[in-house]
């Protein structure tokens, strides 16, 4: 009897096995497919034949739903060929597939702001910053919107949030460093007494950065 149940579970155990050799198996095959379509897509982009390149995307996607990669190519196509609504919806799913994905978070910021709805991006940037905080590009956003608005104060932080980023050793963007290093001083100059630098420090060599822009 107990031989028997020792069996029973040998078998058992052989059947799950192999049913998780077969998914990962067939999930390998569909993440080359998606990979294969993913590099025929970007092809027909090249060329201009938006028809190919869209179907291709799609079926990568489909393909490979957990890589932001489809989702990405997709959305760039529909801008393309001007259906920003479209290039949205995509961004979307693929958020809610893919939610670590910080370039679709990305991509999608900037579809919106692009779609003018700078307050709606405005209204997700403080959970994003949560979720991203050492993402120079979203600490250039949130500057360059607050900026925009009229809130020199909130985009005088962001852009010292890039320089501090970039005096901790973390990685920052060319372009958000150049930014922030050209910016936050004239933002010190134009708010003159109603600058942040109290938030700085306390020490003269704070306050002596700050006064740089720091």
């Amino acid at each position: 009897s107990s031989a028997r149940a020792c069996l029973a579970f040998l078998a058992a155990t052989a059947v799950m096995a192999g049913a998780a050799s077969l998914g990962a198996q067939e999930t390998g095959a569909a993440g080359r497919r998606a990979a294969r379509d993913l590099d025929r897509a970007e092809r027909f982009f090249a060329s201009g034949d938006l028809g190919s390149a869209t179907s291709l995307f799609r079926r990568a996607v489909q393909s490979d739903p957990g890589s932001s990669a489809g989702y990405l190519g997709l959305a760039r196509t529909y801008r393309a060929r001007g259906d920003l609504r479209e290039a949205e919806a995509v961004l979307e799913s693929g958020r809610r597939r893919v939610p670590g994905s910080f370039e679709l978070t990305r991509a999608l910021l900037e579809r919106r702001i692009e779609r003018g709805e700078g307050d709606r991006a405005q209204q997700e940037l403080p959970e994003l910053l949560r979720r991203f905080p050492e993402r120079s590009e979203l600490r250039r956003l949130a500057a360059e919107l607050a900026q925009e608005a009229g809130r020199f104060s909130e985009a005088l932080a962001a852009h010292r949030a890039v320089l501090d980023l970039e005096a901790r050793g973390r990685s920052v963007r060319d372009e958000d460093l150049a930014a922030a290093r050209a910016l936050a001083p004239a933002l010190v100059l134009l708010l003159g007494d109603r600058a942040p630098v109290a938030r700085c420090g306390a020490t003269p060599v704070r306050r002596a950065l700050c006064a740089r822009g720091r």
